[in-house]
């Protein structure tokens, strides 16, 4: 059987970190990690995870950030990408019919909703689901007011 190849975003930070080490030996065994991210520091902390890690522009220079990405999909025929960061998800999936891979994100809309909070939690509101209570605490009596609701 052929490994598959994942290529995580943003790899050596905890979160793509932890999505490797969550998974069985096991099911390890069967991908081939790559790894890229603008931090070459932790990066480096991805080392023996990955099969290959890149050094890449950060997503703040959006133009540059996509291109290199797309490159090494390309290069490297990866079967599954799996970005990170809220602005990587962001970019990913406004541009996903760039993409040559598979992608584990959901579509654009949801993305846009979810990384505004307000208009989030005013989703939440409008279809009646549950939703986090928050207040703007200005003072030391606002405190107790938050406690007590």
């Amino acid at each position: 059987m052929m490994k598959k190849k994942v290529l995580i975003t943003s790899m050596g930070g905890y979160g793509s970190l932890s999505v490797v080490n969550g998974l069985s030996y096991k099911n390890r065994k069967k991908i081939d990690f790559f790894g890229t991210h603008n931090d070459l520091y932790l990066l480096k902390r991805a080392e023996k995870i990955c099969k290959k890690i890149y050094l890449v522009p950060g997503v703040i220079n959006q133009k540059k950030y996509l291109k290199e990405n797309l490159n090494l999909i390309k290069k490297n025929k990866i079967d599954i990408l799996l970005p990170n960061s809220d602005r990587e998800v962001f970019l990913f999936s406004k541009y996903r019919n760039k993409i040559k891979s598979k992608i584990f994100l959901p579509n654009h809309k949801d993305i846009e909703l979810c990384q505004n909070k307000k208009k989030f939690l005013n989703f939440l509101k409008n279809y009646k689901l549950n939703y986090p209570y928050f207040m703007n605490i200005k003072n030391e009596r606002d405190i107790n007011i938050f406690l007590r609701k």
